[in-house]
């Protein structure tokens, strides 16, 4: 039995219809270890630190910029943010805060979010938010659009998920997201995103939300490290021709997804397996892995169509 998921086709259980940059992203590195993780919904025990963290510092992002918006100066919109984080990161059951590691905790969470306001909020930002049609914030926007074609059951596949924030800079629209890591921030680490799935997928979505061409990506980027928090911004752009050969490079990896799930099979490729957190299982005799897996890993539904941004 695979977990329960509205993203995939009731006709077809295995074939996801919904896609997101991260079930792209994994089924064009290696197909294997998207239906390991997505179809099946496996993760490595303790694998969620990562994912828990920006979540955590999305979200009180998030209603930074609803207060500042609905207009809060920057202590209280800062206050609001930062209450939320500490009432979200703490275990009643268990009567402990959110655990983390060494780098990634709920100490270094709190603080990265504060510094992050300093940082672009207590003083000018260039960046100046978008507000909808609905007179909200264009904050944490779920978005979901169907593609012109779709597997041989009749259904249509469709692209979807959740732009950080759409902003305006220099006359143009921009879609502005924030990431977290342990590395420094140089120009090797914005040159990463050229090209990129996440960044293609956001850039293209950000033109269906707002109904005009966007100019491209401003990465906020936040290096957390054991005893400091730093900043950087950069620019990460894509042209028409760059969206155009994106989406023909979607089309047939999405009909490669239907022939693997009608097949039930995913093939490995074991020239991605340095560091993949499925090498154990996959390193294994096929007739031994479910056994591994529900000894060493936990199940997870990855739903892209869950919606986020209704605070």
């Amino acid at each position: 039995m695979w977990p329960q998921n509205t993203a995939f086709s009731p006709l077809l259980p295995t074939l996801q219809l919904a896609w997101d940059s991260t079930s792209l992203g994994l089924l064009k590195e290696c197909p294997r270890k998207y239906e390991l993780a997505i179809v099946r919904g496996w993760r490595n025990k303790g694998a969620a630190i990562d994912l828990d963290f920006g979540i955590f510092l999305h979200s009180a992002r998030e209603r930074y910029y609803h207060a500042r918006a609905g207009g809060a100066g920057h202590d209280e919109a800062q206050r609001k943010g930062l209450d939320w984080l500490l009432t979200a990161t703490w275990n009643a059951e268990l009567s402990r805060p959110w655990q983390g590691d060494q780098y990634k905790n709920r100490f270094t969470l709190a603080r990265t979010y504060v510094w992050y306001c300093e940082q672009w909020g207590a003083r000018p930002d260039p960046l100046e938010q978008v507000i909808l049609a609905n007179g909200r914030p264009a904050v944490e926007v779920s978005f979901r659009f169907e593609l012109p074609y779709g597997p041989e059951t009749g259904e249509l596949f469709s692209l979807c998920g959740h732009l950080d924030r759409l902003v305006r800079f220099n006359s143009g629209l921009w879609v502005s997201d924030l990431k977290s890591t342990k590395h420094t921030l140089d120009a090797s680490y914005f040159q990463q995103f050229s090209p990129d799935n996440q960044m293609s997928l956001y850039s293209l979505a950000g033109q269906v939300v707002c109904g005009e061409r966007t100019s491209g990506i401003i990465i906020d980027a936040a290096q957390v490290a054991v005893g400091f928090s730093r900043f950087a911004r950069g620019l990460v752009q894509r042209t028409e021709a760059q969206l155009e050969e994106w989406l023909r490079g979607l089309e047939v990896l999405l009909r490669q997804a239907e022939q693997y799930a009608r097949a039930n099979f995913w093939p490995q490729n074991d020239k991605a397996c340095f560091r993949c957190q499925f090498r154990p299982i996959c390193g294994k005799t096929p007739h031994v892995r479910e056994q591994w897996l529900k000894a060493d890993y936990e199940r997870r539904t990855w739903d892209p169509l869950q919606v986020r941004g209704d605070i």
